[in-house]
């Protein structure tokens, strides 16, 4: 990325960013003239010519910024705070009760934010928050519109209430989506991958060229809704019946183990025990993998990725993972599959604040595209 090639040394005029991280060189001039105007990047003089005019050598320069990413699941939320480079400064996690007031839930958020014993002062550096929600979120007016799972939440202001109490620009995204931005960026060398979170929930997200692809109404990689033939007649909460939701999210494998006797109240209890090779935790996993590696193929077979990420509370279990690439290499065409990476999220449970970064530090810099 053009801010960690300059801070490192690696690159120091824009000629040598254009070659050190193959970009145009009219693509690095728009990129460096941002963070130029946002004082994240100064020029330092002209360097040493190498056969034409010589060229303004860049540094980073300003007052240290710093960013915060908050990123909502079933049960918690995790926190991040970063940077500019994107180092990780601090991260924690704390309870969340979704079903409380979108006002309760947000001020407490805020509040375990700003109340974190952290080495930086947040009231001098913070430049920005994203927010990570379980459910589809209405870019241009940065709300949920519909939200099953959230549902109290639906059209309230989200970025209008935040910015309201924390006077810094507020992004709201999908959390799947910023899981899988947050894993893209990490791996800028795939220009296509698809990254699956299956937690108490199940989504995924698509990044093209290092961009979240949303789709026409922001519903991109929503597959806990298409259709499975292993699934029952249990009814999802969107209304219909058979969606993969209903029989391979956390939520509906405690239900199922809970139905079949175990005594468990949480996805984390059903892993631990998977983890500790109970056989009946085991096979009630294995088959929720096959039911989401089904759903994949047509998924990765149409989408044609270069990369397919599982994170997620389940994706800590080997045995999902394996089943999910067993459904794939049997279901898809052998060229599709033939150099798809298929793996667990790199970045585990932090992929969605760093994809939180990632989204809050190009909305503050007004960056265009990847900075990379």
């Amino acid at each position: 990325m053009i801010i960690e090639a300059v801070a490192s040394g690696s690159a120091t005029t824009r000629s040598d960013l254009s070659t050190l991280l193959k970009l145009s060189p009219s693509t690095v001039s728009v990129r460096v003239q941002a963070l130029l105007e946002n004082n994240v990047l100064r020029e330092a003089g002209a360097g040493k010519s190498k056969g034409g005019r010589r060229p303004q050598v860049l540094e980073t320069a300003g007052t240290p910024s710093t960013f915060a990413a908050i990123d909502m699941g079933g049960a918690h939320v995790r926190f991040g705070v970063f940077d500019t480079q994107g180092n990780l400064l601090a991260s924690w996690e704390a309870s969340l009760d979704l079903s409380l007031p979108p006002r309760d839930v947000l001020s407490s958020a805020l509040d375990s934010l700003t109340g974190a014993d952290l080495d930086v002062d947040l009231d001098a550096t913070l430049r920005g928050i994203s927010l990570g929600v379980p459910a589809p979120v209405n870019q241009e007016l940065q709300r949920i519109d519909v939200g099953a799972r959230m549902a109290g939440w639906t059209h309230f202001p989200i970025r209008e209430w935040m910015e309201s109490h924390i006077d810094v620009p507020v992004a709201v995204e999908n959390d799947a989506n910023l899981m899988a931005l947050g894993e893209a960026r990490h791996h800028p060398e795939i220009e296509r991958s698809i990254t699956v979170k299956a937690g108490a929930a199940i989504g995924s997200g698509i990044v093209v060229d290092g961009k979240i692809y949303h789709g026409a109404s922001g519903m991109a990689g929503d597959i806990s809704h298409v259709r499975s033939h292993r699934s029952t007649d249990r009814p999802c909460g969107c209304g219909n019946i058979g969606c993969l939701e209903t029989i391979a999210s956390g939520v509906a494998l405690v239900e199922r183990a809970r139905a079949n006797g175990m005594s468990i109240t949480s996805l984390p209890e059903l892993v631990a025990r998977a983890h500790e090779g109970d056989s009946a935790a085991t096979t009630l996993i294995r088959d929720a993998g096959r039911a989401l590696g089904e759903v994949l193929c047509s998924v990765v077979g149409f989408a044609n990725p270069n990369a397919l990420f599982i994170g997620g509370r389940l994706s800590t279990l080997e045995i999902f993972i394996a089943s999910i690439r067993s459904e794939l290499y049997g279901g898809c065409h052998p060229l599709v599959t033939r150099n798809l990476l298929i793996s667990q999220a790199t970045l585990g449970a932090d992929a969605g604040i760093y994809g939180g970064f990632e989204l809050i530090r190009d909305t503050v810099f007004h960056l265009p595209a990847l900075i990379h």
